[in-house]
């Protein structure tokens, strides 16, 4: 089931989240590891931009999805990053955010609860080309699942499948996006 999120609940996730990592950056500091302080400040900024380039990419229902994700009650976190040039993704907004929704609850479902679960998407945008990269590290309980929600997948006039490899504790799946002069 779908969390619909108002104004006033993004904000005060948004301001909660900025909360902890500033006590992050105080405790840090407090106890002398400078070098941790720059560290995490350093991963805020990269965060940062790489939300700045997912916002820009025109693509409102997948960033919302994807920015939304980890303050839902899952069982996985999700990193993003953006690498390339911004691209204009409006067109394959609903069917990238559908898919993805999909894929990523089947992997939620899949993996262990109480296991530290984490998803790193890259979306690499290069001259016209979009490709999603799922790269997983955790642990995999049901890997049937996931192989039967990859094999099983429509085929999608506008998502193709390019590889995939999902072990135990281990999962890497690359899905390109076909622009219109791809899918000729």
């Amino acid at each position: 089931m779908r969390k619909e999120w108002n104004a006033v609940e993004i904000l005060r996730h948004s301001r909660h989240d900025w909360l902890n990592k500033i006590q992050l950056i105080k405790g840090n500091m407090a106890l002398g590891r400078y070098d941790r302080v720059n560290e995490i400040i350093e991963e805020i900024i990269l965060e940062s931009k790489n939300e700045a380039k997912l916002s820009n990419l025109k693509a409102p229902n997948l960033a919302s999805f994807l920015m939304l994700f980890n303050w839902e009650d899952r069982t996985l976190s999700l990193e993003i990053e953006v690498i390339g040039d911004e691209q204009d993704l409006s067109l394959y907004d609903d069917e990238i955010t559908s898919w993805c929704r999909n894929f990523l609850n089947y992997v939620n479902q899949a993996v262990k609860p109480v296991a530290e679960n984490h998803l790193i998407l890259s979306i690499q945008l290069d001259e016209g080309e979009v490709r999603f990269i799922f790269d997983f590290n955790g642990i995999i309980e049901d890997k049937q699942e996931i192989l039967n929600f990859l094999e099983s997948e429509l085929i999608s006039p506008t998502i193709k499948i390019l590889d995939y490899e999902v072990h135990n504790d281990e999962m890497i799946v690359t899905v390109q996006i076909l622009t219109a002069s791809e899918k000729r």
